[in-house]
């Protein structure tokens, strides 16, 4: 079924050609002209058209102005942060283009990476569709309660989840449940077990004493403690550029001490890995000092020896479940309501960060490990 919205953008300069075909790699792009110059653009491909036409100038004036009432019945509705600064900005709308998508969205995403690589070219752009407003990533900003979240199909609608990926869905959604924890039924499920390959013993014994140090480091310890305990356990060549360049640094900026003074939370996660940890239980509480002071003083070759390395799905499914305490953080956040009850951020983060660097999440190396939600 074809798609047809409206893109509001903060300039009246129509995205050049150019533009269009370094985020497509497509030459088959058809300029429109309205008699004064390019007003709008068709780009084509074998599975997916889609044309944007800018409204007229009259046109737009009435248009946004009824825009502008809309978002502002909405916002009168709730009156948060996020609301608030997106209705300052559709007072700054200078053009919109109609958008057509047919005969509907690909499978491999090219139609809405065109169009979100349209929205990034300017200042800020949303999207108006189905009574709601979406930014460039298709997140929606402001709408009815019962309106869609996401706008952009997303990858996973094509994908096709294992029975084990779907249950150990359904397990972590009834934890949350029972916990009264907020959660979205369609955020996807997380890999099984076929589809990740674990750290091995030697990776995760190397990096938890490695963050042990490096929070160490940004809780009052001083470099030279910091450097002496990176040769005795022989850890030189596993601490990270960005680890090197705070540890080393003896003027290192104020936020460097919070992240790096939390690493302790992600440590606790690979030692619970290790099994040196009985469980890890729901993300409320910090992590049990007097396990990472005894791990602090233990030898890398020690902590190895002792280890007993989880089972993948036993890690997967804290990957699964902490993957979506953390979306009820972040939605919480968004949206300037009450966080869930308990739930300590600092220690979600962390944990989220470790799980997935556990499971080799997109390939990611320690420093570039994201916790998407």
């Amino acid at each position: 079924m074809p798609e047809n919205f409206l893109m509001y953008v903060a300039s009246d300069e129509i995205v050049p050609l150019q533009e269009l075909l370094e985020l497509t790699g497509n030459e088959d792009i058809q300029p429109h002209t309205d008699g004064t110059g390019i007003n709008g653009y068709t780009v084509k491909w074998d599975d997916v058209t889609v044309k944007l036409l800018t409204l007229p100038h009259d046109i737009f004036a009435i248009n946004r102005q009824n825009m502008v009432l809309y978002m502002k019945s909405l916002v009168d509705e709730r009156q948060d942060k996020r609301a608030r600064k997106a209705m300052r900005r559709a007072e700054g709308m200078a053009m919109a283009y109609e958008v057509s998508v047919t005969p509907r969205w690909d499978e491999d995403t090219k139609a809405a990476q065109l169009l979100t690589g349209i929205m990034a070219y300017y200042d800020y752009a949303f999207i108006f569709a189905n009574n709601a407003y979406y930014n460039e990533n298709g997140n929606r900003i402001i709408g009815k309660d019962k309106t869609d979240t996401r706008f952009f199909p997303r990858n996973d609608d094509t994908i096709q989840h294992s029975p084990e990926s779907i249950a150990r869905k359904k397990r972590s959604l009834k934890k949350l449940d029972k916990q009264d924890v907020p959660y979205i039924g369609h955020l996807p499920p997380i890999a099984d077990a076929s589809q990740v390959t674990l750290r091995s013993v030697e990776e995760i014994a190397e990096r938890a004493l490695t963050l042990l140090l490096i929070s160490q480091r940004a809780n009052g310890g001083t470099v030279t403690t910091f450097q002496d305990q990176v040769q005795r356990l022989g850890l030189q060549d596993t601490l990270t550029p960005e680890e090197k360049r705070f540890a080393q640094d003896m003027d290192p900026e104020e936020y460097m001490f919070a992240m790096y003074g939390a690493r302790h939370e992600s440590a606790y996660v690979l030692l619970w890995a290790l099994g040196f940890v009985d469980e890890l239980g729901k993300p409320d509480h910090r992590a049990d000092s007097a396990l990472l002071n005894e791990a602090y003083h233990q030898t890398l070759e020690s902590l190895i020896a002792q280890a007993n390395l989880r089972t993948v799905s036993s890690i997967l499914d804290e990957a699964d479940l902490i993957y979506r305490y953390h979306w009820a953080l972040v939605d919480a956040e968004l949206y300037d309501t009450a966080k869930p009850q308990g739930l300590l951020a600092p220690v979600v983060e962390e944990r989220h960060r470790a799980l997935n660097w556990l499971i080799g999440y997109q390939d990611q190396d320690w420093d570039e490990v994201t916790t998407d939600t």
